[in-house]
């Protein structure tokens, strides 16, 4: 549901929507902090996080969600992945979620927000 729903966000952030919520600002957030944890564990190499942090500052979310709030997202984020990421490894851990990562990397709502393809 959780990647349904971040989906939905991109692809209508993505075709001009107005600014995000707070939440859609929690979700675009928490993907671009999970993602650059990917990035830097397992040598992932799509620069995902990169378009999500630009589709974060693009939508303004900086100013829509405040620097506690920005803080709070960011520790959780970090606390949800940590306890999977010593329950199963780094081998285990990174192959689960190639998938997932790879998909985004070739998502064309993603790939929009990329930064040498701002528009």
């Amino acid at each position: 549901m959780k990647n349904v729903l971040l989906f939905m966000v991109v692809v209508c952030f993505s075709f001009g929507a107005e600014k995000p919520t707070v939440e859609e600002c929690k979700q675009i957030m928490g993907a671009g902090v999970y993602n650059q944890i990917l990035e830097d564990t397992c040598h992932f190499s799509g620069e995902v996080s990169k378009s999500f942090i630009k589709m974060f500052t693009i939508g303004g979310c900086r100013e829509i969600m405040g620097s506690e709030l920005i803080n709070s997202v960011a520790g959780d984020v970090i606390s949800d992945t940590l306890p999977r990421y010593k329950k199963f490894g780094k081998e285990v851990f990174c192959k689960e979620n190639w998938k997932g990562y790879d998909e985004l990397m070739e998502d064309e709502a993603v790939k929009k927000f990329d930064l040498g393809n701002i528009k």
